[in-house]
């Protein structure tokens, strides 16, 4: 017999379990170390234990069960999975009836879609090494990473792609597969799992496998999309490609942008197809786009019958069927080409911003811009008339306030740099002519009061035989000119509207600041005068105008004598010796009273004595206010003879 010690000394000389390699040896020491149990023994009750219970036994409770290790009784469930396994914390052996459950539930899964390793095992609380052999018990299974599905899902995948794809080919239709299309709607048992949609590669792959056959291979352009593959047969684009060129060509669709056109034929590349719309004779590619030539010659022709009519035409508005989003640039190119087809050989036509204009359109708006420049001019320069110290200016905001707003074609052509500079044009040539017209009603009235009179008066002057007493009358018109003659005939022209030019305005002030400045002769009078009559074009008067104005003067004088009064003696007898003296002498002398006896013995040498000694009491009797109602009378017939 042996003892306890001798026992355990004799269970340390066996191996151990080999764990890794499944197999334990024949015989098995007992968890308490007094016994041993063979394999065989230990195999029969755990597989009676695996197969009569259905409820999952604890891993500690079974190795107390056995009288054996756990790692003997991990080491049997590895070695035994067909009839149980283990928990994902291997803490609870799964009996063999739970482990007929699982395995059912995951091959009807597997089946009917694809399926997470990772959730399936955590929903049934089985380890990944069970899993693993679960799995392995059939040579059906396709297994992709994460995911695994069987065979007959992975083929009845391929059926639904092949099948769609010869229907598509058959209705020439584009066909959509999304990943969740191959899934099942509803989940198969009484299963808590849900199935994954496969992933876009295990489709492309599957798919990619059934394009390989013969009547199938080269017959799709295959786009994959964000969450679907997009199928679409070769003839299918073809045809609408053949489509939306026919429609170019007639003229249906206006254009086309050839990147959207891409988008939508995947199968090339943008100049590609811009050399496929090129070789159309009714196309014409414009940059992105492709324009038909149909729709821009009814478009020309539409605009060359409103230029024939109107002899303008806005081709911009015409354009409103190109997208907002068409460039700038590409509505000017798609707009020369409509202009080159509208343009004759032997017809010009202008182009104005958005607007064209046939010759005649041209001038006839561009007149009634240049009418409203020219009514502008007229109206700032009547303005003067009020406002003398105004300034007439070019203003084109002026004009283009004058357009109304139902007159864009007047409100562009205003912008043309040439136009506006017409206007401008026209504008100073309107204030020209109207300075022209009043500078020559200027020049009348200057003429009549200043430049005859000085003349005339300085013919008197030179007549005058007597220096001392020239110089004296010379000093006196002088100052006259200087003071009244010129400033008044100044005043006289400016409140009559004649000093509205800017010419004339200019040189009146010049003339104004030597008059007010310096103390002139008869010399700088006439120089003074001269020199202004140049810089406004006046021409010095000729013999006949001097003796013109000089009869106008003594008429003058004359009617003036017909209405002196009784107490104006003095100014009766100068005027009777002035017009004698002008009678008898060129010119006429200016001269006041004190001046008139001395002027009458100018006249002694010309006059009749007896004519003479009356004169002398006319003198007397005017100097003391002694003049007779009949000394007045004959005087007065004296100057009409």
């Amino acid at each position: 017999m042996f003892s306890v010690e001798d026992v355990k000394d004799i269970l340390q000389l066996l191996p151990p379990p080999q764990s890794n390699t499944g197999s334990l040896p024949s015989l098995v020491p007992s968890a308490s170390g007094l016994g041993l149990v063979t394999l065989q023994q230990l195999q029969f009750q755990f597989q009676s234990r695996m197969t009569k219970e259905t409820q999952r036994i604890p891993l500690l409770s079974l190795t107390l069960d056995l009288d054996v290790d756990q790692d003997v009784v991990l080491q049997l469930v590895r070695t035994q999975r067909t009839i149980a396994l283990l928990s994902g914390d291997s803490r609870i052996i799964i009996t063999e009836s739970e482990r007929q459950s699982i395995h059912e539930e995951l091959y009807s899964l597997i089946t009917h879609g694809l399926v997470s390793k990772s959730d399936f095992a955590k929903k049934k609380d089985i380890d990944t090494e069970s899993l693993s052999f679960l799995l392995s018990e059939s040579e059906e299974i396709v297994d992709i990473g994460e995911y695994v599905c069987s065979a007959s899902y992975e083929h009845k995948i391929s059926e639904t792609l092949e099948d769609g794809l010869r229907r598509s080919l058959k209705e020439t239709q584009s066909v959509d597969f999304a990943p969740t299309d191959f899934i099942s709607k509803d989940t198969p048992g009484s299963s808590s799992m849900s199935l994954q949609p496969p992933s876009m590669f295990f489709v492309l792959r599957i798919l990619d496998r059934v394009l390989r056959a013969p009547d199938l291979a080269e017959n799709f352009y295959l786009h994959e999309r964000e969450d679907s593959i997009r199928c679409t047969p070769k003839r299918l684009l073809e045809q609408e490609g053949e489509a939306v060129v026919r429609d170019l060509q007639t003229g249906n669709l206006v254009f086309l942008e050839i990147s959207q056109f891409r988008n939508r034929f995947i199968y090339t590349t943008p100049r590609h197809i811009a050399q496929y719309f090129e070789t159309s004779p009714d196309v014409e590619v414009i940059d992105s786009y492709a324009i038909s030539k149909v729709w821009a010659s009814s478009l020309g022709d539409e605009c060359r019958q409103t230029l024939d009519r109107d002899g303008v035409v806005n081709v911009r508005q015409r354009l409103t069927v190109l997208p907002p989003d068409v460039g700038d640039r590409v509505r000017q190119q798609v707009e020369q080409f409509v202009f080159n087809l509208v343009q004759k050989p032997d017809t010009e036509l202008h182009r104005v911003g958005e607007y064209w204009f046939t010759e005649d359109g041209y001038i006839n708006h561009k007149d009634r811009i240049l009418s409203i420049a020219a009514a502008d001019a007229n109206f700032q320069w009547q303005q003067l008339t009020d406002s003398p110290e105004k300034e007439v200016k070019f203003s084109l905001s002026n004009i283009t306030t004058a357009i109304t707003d139902n007159e864009p074609v007047l409100r562009a052509l205003v912008q043309e740099r040439s136009v506006e500079k017409a206007a401008e044009e026209c504008f100073w040539n309107t204030v020209s002519n109207r300075e022209s017209e009043n500078e020559a009603e200027f020049s009348i009235s200057w003429n009549e009061r200043v430049v005859l009179r000085t003349y005339v008066y300085n013919q008197g002057l030179d007549a005058v035989g007597d220096q001392k007493l020239r110089d004296q009358l010379a000093e006196l018109f002088a100052a006259y000119a200087q003071k009244e003659l010129i400033p008044d005939a100044i005043t006289k022209a400016r409140s009559n509207g004649l000093m509205m030019s800017r010419k004339t305005r200019k040189n009146v002030q010049k003339l104004e600041s030597r008059l007010s400045t310096e103390k002139m002769d008869t010399s700088t009078i006439v120089i003074a005068v001269n020199k202004f009559n140049k810089k406004q074009s006046i021409e010095a008067p000729g013999a006949s105008s001097l003796e013109e104005s000089k009869k106008t003067m003594v008429l003058d004088m004359t009617r003036r004598m017909q209405k002196q009064k009784k107490s104006d003696g003095p100014v009766l007898f100068l005027t009777l010796v002035v017009l004698l003296f002008a009678k008898h002498h060129p010119g006429v002398v200016y001269a006041t009273g004190k001046f008139a006896p001395k002027l009458l013995k100018q006249l002694k040498s010309v006059l009749e004595p007896v004519q003479y000694e009356q004169l002398e009491k006319w003198k007397e009797a005017a100097k003391t206010g002694t003049l007779s109602a009949e000394d007045r009378d004959e005087m007065k017939k004296i100057a009409e003879v």
